[in-house]
């Protein structure tokens, strides 16, 4: 069971551990750990077994561990088993770097798979109030959107106001002269004037209003990422 545990990638529980691929090579690196466990017994008996052979066998001159020449065939034999002894040596030098490589290689990519799950989960979890907000704000904002249209439709534009302003006042004077007394002319263009004034003064603030409202939502909907196009309004002024 600790081997197992030390087996699993740093950041990840067992139950992280879930699809086919990453239960193969548990069970892959776990057959590893007995095959290597085993080729350690086998390396300790094949060293205890020398040292024996070594302490039966009378001191000699030190023999070049390449050369074969003058030994006989149980010493030729003996020197083949430990020149074969130390290759697979050297391959279990290998194999055990490697090994250690790999199960590096592992928790790193453990760590990497965790990282990018907290992350996923984070995106989904902003994706669902970016939804939820989205539904409740579709119907305020196309509402919002074709009222905002219709009256950048129809409103009057600086130069037409001039124009219509101009209008009124030479058919006021045109129909002063026909109908009123010269006495009356003045007071009616004040008056005129006035209202003029008031309905200009008024206009400005229902703008004024409806720009504000629309600056709020636009606000609250560029902090979701919903970006709006240039008013008629806007490219007007």
């Amino acid at each position: 069971q600790e081997e197992e545990m030390e087996l699993l990638p740093c950041g990840m529980g067992e139950e992280d551990i879930t699809t086919d691929e990453e239960t193969k090579t548990l069970v892959a690196i776990q057959g590893l750990d007995e095959i290597l466990k085993r080729i350690d017994i086998l390396r300790s008996q094949l060293r205890r077994n020398q040292q024996l052979e070594d302490m039966s066998q009378p001191s000699e001159a030190p023999e070049d561990p390449i050369s074969c020449s003058g030994l006989n065939a149980k010493q030729s034999e003996i020197r083949c088993i430990q020149r074969a002894q130390h290759h697979i040596q050297c391959q279990l030098t290998e194999l055990l770097c490697r090994y250690d490589a790999l199960r590096t290689m592992l928790r790193s990519l453990g760590e990497t798979w965790s990282c990018l799950e907290r992350r996923i989960a984070d995106i989904r979890g902003q994706n669902l109030i970016h939804l939820a907000w989205t539904e409740e704000c579709a119907n305020d904002l196309s509402n919002c959107q074709r009222r905002h249209r219709s009256l950048a439709a129809v409103k009057l534009t600086k130069k037409m106001a001039l124009l219509v302003t101009k209008t009124n006042m030479s058919s006021g004077f045109r129909y002063s002269r026909r109908y009123l007394r010269h006495a009356l002319i003045a007071r009616h263009i004040n008056d005129f004037r006035y209202e003029i004034a008031e309905l200009k003064v008024l206009s400005e603030e229902i703008f004024s209003e409806i720009d504000g409202r629309l600056d709020q939502i636009k606000m609250k909907a560029e902090r979701f990422g919903v970006v709006f196009s240039t008013t008629p309004r806007q490219s007007n002024l």
